[in-house]
């Protein structure tokens, strides 16, 4: 369709539903008129608007910006005519219908206009993509008392409060410039660095992302910009948050509180001791709390706990695991296991976790 011929449509349209309701309201006189004519017009508007906006048919993409025209329209007609009214009880001279209603008709609509071409602007101006420079720098932090260089890529979301704000979600074009902003000057401290890799294309458009358009030399870089998702084979986790213990809230943001491995010993569930230094709380089928988990502890690491769920089939566990890595920084990571394979497998995807960890230092 030509241009020519969308503003065509747009004035066959715009004549009818604005000019009509702005005429039948502009030229009344009294007030005893007026108020109960606006007020009549704009409810047969909302109840016209409530009842197309809940239809689904082609129609209502037509229907939905006639119905807002004729509430603008109405809106103008009322103005118009009730600076009218105004201008004869106090004597305003220049407001007479031959200039009210000429101006009150133009200018709301290029009102209308000029916020909507401002609006537009200033939402072209927050979606737009950070600058080059921002995009291919390594940007400092500060973990605990660990310095990272983090990648402005999709999936990662950086805390600095304990909380869940100040909040960057590097992903979004808006906080990816806040966090340049913030670490151009000198490193800043944060309190948590959460990390997504599975199925995030919905939500990021990791693969027209720069940081996705060349492969990068992180280990979970090919996790993280996957094309094929038929294979969701993986030794890393499917997110993890590193984060710095006692300054973010863990229970409130994770979900997941610290000293649960001090609970379940204190309430005295039993365990079975596995190979490979493995500790089960529970029987293996989700019956140790009464509430569908299973617990899992490791010999090697006293703050170690995995709490898992079964799923279908049966074999397979759907574990969180909570640990620290340093006396100040703790890690919080979600994986996949059969659970017959729980100890092979938790070692593997607890060595690339940490990895994660340490291919961001600086």
């Amino acid at each position: 369709m030509s241009l020519l011929a969308i503003w065509s449509f747009a004035l066959l349209l715009f004549i009818p539903c604005y000019a009509v309701p702005f005429l039948l309201l502009a030229f009344l006189r009294r007030w005893y008129l007026l108020i109960p004519g606006g007020a009549a017009s704009m409810a047969l508007v909302v109840w016209a608007f409530g009842d197309i906006s809940k239809a689904d048919t082609p129609g209502v993409m037509l229907a939905l910006p006639m119905i807002s025209l004729i509430a603008f329209g109405s809106l103008a007609g009322f103005l118009a005519a009730a600076l009218v009214l105004a201008g004869r009880r106090f004597s305003w001279r220049w407001a007479r219908p031959a200039i009210v209603l000429p101006a009150v008709f133009v200018a709301l609509p290029l009102a209308a206009l000029a916020s909507n071409g401002m609006h537009r602007m200033r939402e072209q101006a927050r979606l737009a993509p950070p600058p080059a420079a921002c995009l291919t720098s390594l940007h400092p932090v500060i973990l605990g008392d660990l310095p990272l260089a983090l990648p402005l890529a999709p999936g990662l979301t950086v805390h600095q409060g304990r909380g869940d704000q100040p909040r960057y979600d590097l992903g979004i074009n808006a906080d990816a410039r806040s966090f340049c902003d913030v670490t151009d000057a000198a490193p800043v401290t944060i309190t948590s660095l959460t990390m997504r890799l599975m199925r995030i294309d919905a939500i990021y458009q990791v693969h027209s992302s720069p940081f996705c358009a060349t492969p990068k030399a992180y280990g979970w870089w090919h996790d993280l910009c996957r094309r094929d998702w038929k294979d969701l084979s993986s030794d890393y986790p499917s997110e993890i948050t590193f984060y710095a213990v006692g300054q973010f809230d863990v229970g409130r943001r994770l979900g997941f509180s610290e000293g649960g491995l001090a609970r379940l010993q204190a309430r005295h569930v039993p365990f079975t001791d596995l190979p490979g230094g493995i500790r089960r709380y529970g029987d293996g089928h989700g019956g140790s709390d009464g509430l569908g988990f299973t617990f899992y502890a490791r010999r090697d690491s006293p703050t170690y706990l995995a709490t898992c769920e079964s799923r279908r089939p049966k074999d397979e566990l759907v574990c969180r695991v909570i640990d620290h890595l340093t006396p100040r920084i703790g890690i919080n990571y979600v994986f996949r296991t059969p659970s017959s394979a729980f100890a092979e497998r938790s070692a593997i995807v607890d060595k690339q976790a940490r990895a994660m960890l340490d291919s961001l230092k600086r």
